[in-house]
């Protein structure tokens, strides 16, 4: 008998609004949940931004771009200097 892998069943899960939940303003330690959920947003807008430029960078061949913005991805920050540190001087 052959080493077989179990097979997986996808199965569709869908969320359906209840009708009596309504947007609820509700505020802890300062912070309103709106407040959040839009920060949340613009969070994802900027970080679809970055992946747009970063597929362009990436399909034009420009590899130092691409490396600049997945490092802004991931939450690094690239500056251009001088690689001597300057205790060596």
């Amino acid at each position: 008998m052959e080493n077989q892998k179990p097979q997986r069943l996808s199965v569709p899960v869908v969320a359906k609004p209840v009708a009596s939940e309504a947007p609820v303003d509700r505020t802890h330690d300062g912070y309103s949940v709106s407040g959040v959920v839009d920060a949340i947003l613009e969070v994802g807008r900027q970080r679809n931004m970055l992946l747009a430029q970063l597929r362009t960078a990436l399909e034009s061949g420009n590899e130092k771009e691409a490396l600049v913005l997945a490092g802004r991805l991931c939450g690094l920050h690239h500056e251009e200097s001088d690689r001597t540190h300057s205790s060596i001087n």
